[in-house]
């Protein structure tokens, strides 16, 4: 029993002390929070003193942004502004240069249409003059184989004799053939040969055609004779050889005969009759009519029309004649 009293007066002290020490740390925690306040009223104190410096510290470096950058701005501006006005000189240089160039170019342009004009105007005048000079010389030539077949009338031809077989004495070689083949009853003088000889060329190769004869009578009627008994034979041969008469033409006749070649071999093939009349046209007889062609292109489309198979041919005269009014120099319009 008396433990327990002791036991319950040790706990009441104790409680009692327990409360002593709750009320003093009440008061102390009183106190303590009182210089917790002001220490907090310090601290916030300070700290708004900082936040303020610091957005003093922020307002002042956005002012020196801002200064900075208004001055960067300017420079920049300033800076543009000296390149654009440097752009712009030379732009400005580069268009005067281009003007100068392009009136320079606009000056020797015209100078060259003037030098143009003047050579369209020389080039007509001087395509007129070489016409009209060609035209003359076409003319001339004309006459002069005129001429030349005139001072030929007389002359004959003999084409296939060998060469070397008429001996030494060619008037006498040709006086006997003219007698033995043609059968014509003249006499020396009577054929009146005044002189003969061989084509003037050199003498061809053994395998070569042989050149031609050449022979000059006195009258004109005596070679005709000749001439058209030997074409009225059709045949005439000479050591197994066929040998052929015919005019002594100019060249130039000669050339524009032979194109009729292959016209003519067209019309012996179909067996139609033909005549070549001097100096270089054709004749052909057909069933419904007689039909004269006066160059061998005109034959030769004729010729194609009615069925025949004849190669288109071209006149030795220069298709240039045919167009002397389109050939002629024409100036240029001015657009």
């Amino acid at each position: 029993m008396e433990g327990e009293k002791q036991k319950r007066g040790k706990n009441k002290t104790g409680l009692r002390r327990e409360k002593g020490e709750i009320i003093e740390d009440i008061d102390r925690g009183e106190e303590g929070r009182e210089k917790d306040c002001e220490q907090g009223k310090a601290s916030g104190e300070v700290a708004n003193s900082d936040i303020r410096a610091f957005r003093d510290e922020i307002r002042a470096f956005r002012a020196d942004f801002k200064n900075d950058m208004d001055e960067f701005r300017l420079a920049l501006q300033e800076e543009m502004q000296k390149e654009l006005n440097e752009f712009r000189e030379e732009i400005n240089q580069k268009f005067k240069d281009l003007s100068n160039d392009l009136q320079a170019t606009t000056v020797r342009v015209t100078e060259v249409e003037q030098r143009a004009a003047d050579i369209e105007e020389w080039n007509g005048a001087a395509s007129d003059a070489l016409l009209d000079i060609l035209e003359k010389q076409r003319e001339m030539q004309e006459k002069l184989t005129d001429l030349e077949s005139r001072s030929r009338r007389n002359n004959l031809r003999i084409y296939g004799i060998t060469e070397g077989s008429e001996g030494s004495n060619l008037q006498e070689f040709v006086t006997n053939l003219i007698k033995s083949e043609l059968g014509l009853p003249l006499s020396d003088t009577g054929l009146g040969i005044q002189r003969c000889h061989r084509a003037l060329a050199p003498k061809p190769p053994r395998d070569a055609p042989p050149r031609s004869l050449v022979l000059c009578f006195l009258e004109h009627r005596t070679k005709e004779q000749v001439l058209h008994t030997a074409w009225r034979k059709k045949e005439v041969r000479l050591e197994g050889k066929r040998i052929y008469f015919d005019h002594d033409y100019p060249s130039e006749i000669l050339m524009r005969r032979k194109i009729y070649a292959g016209i003519l071999k067209e019309l012996k093939t179909k067996c139609i009759r033909f005549q070549t009349p001097h100096p270089a046209k054709l004749k052909v007889f057909f069933e419904n009519g007689t039909k004269i062609y006066e160059s061998a292109a005109d034959a030769a489309k004729d010729l194609k029309k009615r069925g025949f198979s004849v190669e288109n041919v071209k006149d030795l005269d220069s298709t240039y004649w045919k167009q002397q009014n389109t050939a002629s120099w024409k100036r240029a319009s001015a657009d």
